[in-house]
């Protein structure tokens, strides 16, 4: 009886880690992957659904810096910011800017977080409560930048040298990188390329082909861009 208790808490807890880190966990499903918040709008809305018939989710949301030691002043607020979804129902997240002093030249990134909780409506000895937070990108994009996300793309540089690869972000956006090859090695942590800002990967080989995929605003996946060499 011990073992079957152990298995069940032990399956519990993989199926918490599992889903911990979605943006589709336990019945609550996100409206995208990513949210792009223009400066020209008041707001920024998020659509969230609970797909499960017949269990209530008690819903936190808040926004914090992406970077773990960034210390700023988060000047974004949820509304609103704890509620209860019912079964099978939909709601609407907002997104408000407050006064900030963020760089009118560059795009500005943050965590969008969504924190879910199964309503329980008799708690015994025996029941796990799940807690699961789903996190996407919260971009903030100024108005006025002097070039399109899509020409941005085109815009970045592959720069080969003897030990490896420097990819260039010359553009004012975040370019979000998918996969990386080289040659036909992919490249663990492509990530994030900060605007105006560069990223370096080492490699012990002769460098002929760099091949990469991006995530545009929407959350698809661009085919893969090639730069021979």
């Amino acid at each position: 009886m011990m073992k079957f208790k152990f298995s069940i808490i032990f399956l519990s807890l993989m199926i918490f880690f599992s889903f911990s880190e979605s943006n589709y966990a336990a019945g609550v499903i996100l409206g995208g992957t990513r949210l792009i918040y223009n400066a020209e709008n008041k707001t920024a809305d998020l659509m969230i659904r609970n797909t499960d018939s017949k269990t209530v989710y008690l819903v936190q949301s808040w926004v914090e810096n992406f970077k773990k030691d960034d210390k700023q002043e988060v000047p974004f607020v949820v509304i609103p910011p704890l509620f209860k979804i019912d079964a099978g129902k939909e709601s609407l997240l907002r997104i408000k800017i407050m006064p900030n002093n963020l760089p009118d030249n560059k795009e500005s990134i943050f965590w969008l977080n969504v924190k879910s909780v199964a309503g329980i409506e008799h708690k015994t000895n025996n029941t796990l409560q799940i807690n699961v937070n789903s996190k996407i990108k919260l971009i903030y994009r100024p108005q006025g930048l002097n070039i399109s996300m899509q020409d941005a793309i085109g815009k970045i540089k592959i720069i080969k040298s003897d030990r490896g690869v420097k990819i260039i972000n010359p553009s004012p956006y975040y370019i979000n990188i998918h996969s990386l090859k080289l040659n036909n090695t992919f490249v663990d942590n492509s990530g994030v390329i900060e605007p105006f800002s560069e990223q370096y990967h080492n490699f012990e080989n002769a460098i002929h082909v760099v091949s990469y995929q991006v995530i545009n605003d929407y959350g698809s996946v661009s085919d893969f861009i090639e730069k021979h060499f």
